[in-house]
């Protein structure tokens, strides 16, 4: 090889686009491989995110919705989690100095749309714990009305004769998000509904969530089955290795 193909060999490896891949790929997969159970990253999501993060100078922004399942204040499961997040701020901060914003959407709207109630003191817990871990939050009511969208109401009888119920029907994941609201709603509607309304509420959300986030990461605690289906799939999602812990009691 002679002196002027290594010089541009080198002037390559030493530009900023080579040096945000290489810390991109430390990062997605290096760091965070060990925290999650899978990754979605359609069309490259992952590599593209980081490096433009990386190019400006900003952190990495990460961003996990915090869930309702009935508890009343934050027990060891959610400090566990709370932990895992942490622990992956950390590990992207060894290798990337302006590390990562973390941003935890307090799903508040979810809730009530879920029939449960009284759930304020053990959101505002959850915020208190994770900001002294440096993890800010906002308040999916806020973001809500910040997007101008309104949650579904139950109580008005779903149109199966609808494009939008038939949509859902034909979805690959109806049975599992039926099966979810059997489980976990606490409105008095057949499973169906209340599945179709949670659906309906989620998918809403995409497009101003990626909007608002437009360099974000989703961290998502359920399965990637049901995250391709109400999760921006225009954002990388990472699945983490620890489940929904809303729904785990001591």
């Amino acid at each position: 090889m002679n002196e002027n193909a290594m010089s541009v060999r080198a002037q390559r490896a030493a530009s900023p686009e080579s040096q945000a891949r290489r810390l991109a790929s430390a990062i997605y997969p290096g760091v965070l491989k060990s925290y999650a159970r899978s990754f979605f990253n359609r069309d490259n999501l992952w590599e593209r995110s980081l490096q433009v993060s990386i190019l400006k100078e900003q952190p990495i922004q990460i961003v996990g919705f915090w869930g309702i399942g009935g508890k009343q204040q934050p027990d060891q499961y959610d400090e566990k989690l709370l932990t895992e997040y942490e622990a992956i701020r950390e590990a992207i901060g060894e290798k990337y100095p302006r590390a990562a914003d973390m941003m935890l959407i307090l799903a508040n709207s979810h809730g009530r749309l879920n029939g449960y109630q009284g759930f304020d003191g053990y959101l505002e817990a959850v915020a208190h714990e994770a900001n002294k871990k440096g993890i800010a939050s906002v308040s999916l009511d806020d973001l809500y009305r910040e997007w101008n969208i309104f949650l579904p109401d139950p109580r008005i009888p779903v149109d199966k004769n609808s494009n939008e119920w038939l949509e859902f029907e034909k979805s690959q994941r109806f049975g599992q998000l039926v099966e979810s609201a059997a489980k976990h709603s606490q409105v008095e509607i057949a499973p169906e509904d209340a599945a179709f309304h949670y659906w309906m509420m989620r998918r809403q959300e995409r497009e101003p969530l990626s909007r608002s986030f437009p360099n974000g990461i989703l961290l998502v605690n359920g399965s990637e089955d049901l995250g391709r289906e109400v999760l921006p799939l225009n954002m990388p999602h990472m699945y983490s290795r620890v489940g929904p812990v809303w729904f785990q009691h001591d």
